[in-house]
């Protein structure tokens, strides 16, 4: 049980870092005071991961509690379009999908770890830290992009289709939790992450286009 905790507090702490770390200038709290809540959070997580564990819940299906506890932090600590909030934490998810789908399939063919030992949360969350300076860079300017016009009626919509895609590909290849990985288990977490970044440049181009409208029209 212990060592299943500690597996699931490596691989969610790299929510925090990629999650928050382009979001650092939009807080609705400092930093600090921020830092505690995501503490608090994660503790309180990680508690109901244990219990509902201990009632003989399957991890498998109580590691998906993680993506409502999580949305719902964000949305509480991020002082941005709600809309603009879901995008980027679906882009987050698609991240650490890709970065789970390695560690699992490094775990089966290289290190022979378990995916819920302690080693396997160690090697996820070294993967997620040798990548993060450059994912979060890129991903804090398309934020900073994203967030260049307000435009409020476009953003209630325009989330869907990163969360189609992510659930679609979520039910694909949800069996590798289950231990059966193969590389295009992979290939389609990292054609995902490819087909955000297309879309956050069709959406950048998008609202680059509306700026223009509106310079012409004043």
């Amino acid at each position: 049980m212990s060592e299943l905790i500690i597996n699931e507090l490596l691989n969610t702490l790299p929510f925090f870092i990629l999650g928050y770390l382009p979001m650092k200038d939009h807080l609705r709290y400092s930093l600090r005071r921020s830092a505690v809540i995501l503490l608090i959070g994660e503790f309180v997580y990680l508690c109901l991961f244990a219990l509902l564990i201990n009632a003989g819940f399957p991890s498998v299906w109580v590691q998906y509690m993680a993506a409502p506890v999580f949305i719902a932090m964000m949305l509480f600590l991020i002082f941005a379009d709600k809309g603009i909030i879901i995008f980027h934490f679906i882009f987050t998810l698609d991240y650490l999908l890709v970065i789970r789908a390695s560690t699992f399939l490094i775990c089966q063919n290289i290190t022979g770890f378990d995916f819920y030992s302690w080693r396997a949360g160690v090697l996820s969350l070294l993967l997620t830290l040798a990548t993060v300076f450059v994912m979060s860079r890129f991903s804090g300017t398309i934020l900073k992009d994203l967030m260049a016009v307000q435009i409020p009626e476009y953003w209630k919509t325009a989330w869907l289709l990163p969360f189609a895609a992510t659930t679609m590909i979520l039910l694909l290849t949800g069996t590798i939790r289950s231990g059966s990985v193969n590389s295009l288990a992979l290939l389609s977490r990292i054609l995902l992450l490819i087909c955000m970044f297309l879309i956050s440049h069709l959406m950048i181009m998008f609202i680059r286009n509306i700026q223009e409208q509106i310079i012409s029209d004043e």
